[in-house]
C-alpha cells in the first residue's frame, strides 16, 4: 500500500474512533510502556512531555467527560511514535462495557 493510501486509511480510522476508545487506548499503552504511569496524573504529565502540548489540551484528550474533544490525529501519531507502537493500535475501537 502506498503512503497516500496509508494516510487516507489512518484518517478514516481516526474519524471512526470514538473519543473514549481513543483515550482508553492511549492510557493503556502509556501504562504498558511506562509502568510508573499508573495514575491519571502520571499519564497526563507523560502525555504533556511526549506531545509538548499544554496541560489543558492533554487533559481534554483523556478526560472522559469531554466527549467532543479528541486528540488530533498528528498528536496521536506523535504518541504512537514515542510509545514505539503502530498508530493503528491506538485507533482500535474498544469493547463497550
Amino acid at each position: 500500500m502506498n503512503f497516500a493510501a496509508k494516510v487516507l486509511e489512518l484518517n478514516q480510522q481516526w474519524e471512526a474512533i470514538d473519543k473514549i476508545s481513543l483515550a482508553e487506548n492511549i492510557e493503556m499503552y502509556l501504562e504498558q510502556v511506562y509502568p510508573n504511569c499508573n495514575t491519571y496524573t502520571a499519564r497526563l504529565e507523560k502525555l504533556i512531555e511526549i506531545t509538548g502540548s499544554k496541560k489543558e489540551s492533554a487533559y481534554a484528550w483523556i478526560n472522559r467527560g469531554r466527549t467532543n474533544v479528541k486528540a488530533p490525529m498528528l498528536k496521536v501519531c506523535v504518541i504512537a511514535a514515542a510509545l514505539d507502537i503502530d498508530v493503528f493500535d491506538l485507533l482500535k475501537l474498544t469493547e463497550k462495557k
